[in-house]
């Protein structure tokens, strides 16, 4: 089901102004948590590739990384 319609649907029709200023306030709310929560999955994913970028510099430096492929054909 998808929200926005509904409420840009109930923004813009006859709405009491009141009405129309909590429906905006509610969507400007929603939309600022939104970036919050994309600006940590950016910083999460670039910590994740800075740790990717690691471990394969060390498997590089090793030729391999002990004890992982022996987990991996354990599984």
């Amino acid at each position: 089901m998808n929200m926005l319609p509904e409420l840009e649907r109930a923004v813009l029709e006859d709405r009491p102004p009141s009405m129309r200023s909590k429906l905006f306030d509610a969507g400007a709310k929603a939309v600022a948590r939104l970036n919050e929560a994309r600006q940590v999955l950016n910083e999460a994913t670039a910590r994740l590739e800075g740790a990717r970028q690691a471990l394969a510099a060390l498997e590089v430096q090793l030729g391999y990384i002990p004890d992982v492929r022996q987990e991996i054909e354990l599984k």
